[in-house]
């Protein structure tokens, strides 16, 4: 009953029960969220690109601090979506 409602697999359960760790490997990723996360992935790629364009063409001590944080947020989002892909940064 612990092993089901903990949501791990056995070999899981017992890993972290002995060692006190669990185990390294993330749980399988299905096809739709594969598919979801990438076009995340995407959309936050084209918004960096059009952020990025408008940070060249705005004026000195125009928004372009604003924009930058955007992209800095955007790049943090796009992080975990790789690390949710299970792919290196």
């Amino acid at each position: 009953m612990r092993v089901m409602n903990s949501g791990q697999s056995i070999n899981a359960f017992i890993t972290e029960a002995v060692f006190g760790q669990a185990l390294q490997r993330a749980r399988p990723i299905s096809s739709l969220e594969r598919k979801l996360v990438a076009m995340l992935l995407s959309q936050a790629a084209r918004i960096n690109d059009r952020l990025e364009q408008a940070c060249g063409a705005s004026e000195e001590g125009d928004h372009s601090h604003l924009l930058q944080e955007c992209r800095d947020e955007l790049a943090e989002i796009r992080s975990y979506l790789m690390l949710a892909l299970g792919r290196e940064l």
